[in-house]
């Protein structure tokens, strides 16, 4: 007798829990003003609804020695590489397809299980979200700290974690 699989069966039942869709509070509000971002044009942009089990990942480590300024530096090559070398979606690599401010306050929202399970260990930096503070740039980081996330701005000059990744959604 043959194994029958039901029409209604999920294969990947991660993509369809609903705990794993964020949905995103667009453009997003900073409290005490909005900051000078670097990529104004890049501001609000990106999906109101996604599922994290779709986002790109790409890691950056294990050096241990590359600062924030080096990670965003590379988002911003990794994109232009590719166009050169022929590739013509390279949106979702660039800066244009990183998450942001907004989106890490959705998914600190969905609480520390959902966060561990996609991205458990890592800082997850939010480079649209760069901006210039009297010279001095800076980007918001997502991570776990103290059994919880949080979001916290840090300066280009800091060494980032040998666990640093940044997620991209594909647009």
């Amino acid at each position: 007798m043959e194994a029958q699989i039901s029409s209604t069966a999920r294969i990947f039942p991660s993509s369809t829990r609903s705990d794993t869709i964020v949905r995103v509070k667009r453009p997003h509000v900073y409290p005490g003003g909005e900051p000078l971002l670097v990529h104004p044009e890049l501001a609000g942009m990106g999906p109101a609804e996604y599922d994290l089990g779709a986002l790109h990942v790409v890691p950056y480590g294990p050096e241990g020695s590359l600062t924030v300024h080096h990670i965003y530096d590379r988002v911003r090559f990794r994109k232009g590489l590719l166009r050169i070398l022929g590739f013509t979606d390279t949106g979702a690599t660039g800066l244009r397809g990183c998450l942001d401010v907004a989106d890490g306050l959705a998914i600190k929202e969905k609480g520390l299980e959902v966060f561990r399970e996609f991205f458990s260990g890592k800082t997850v930096w939010l480079l649209r979200s760069t901006v210039n503070n009297g010279g001095t740039l800076g980007a918001p980081c997502l991570f776990e700290s103290r059994n919880e996330v949080a979001v916290r701005f840090y300066t280009f000059d800091t060494v980032a974690p040998k666990d640093s990744i940044t997620a991209h959604y594909a647009l």
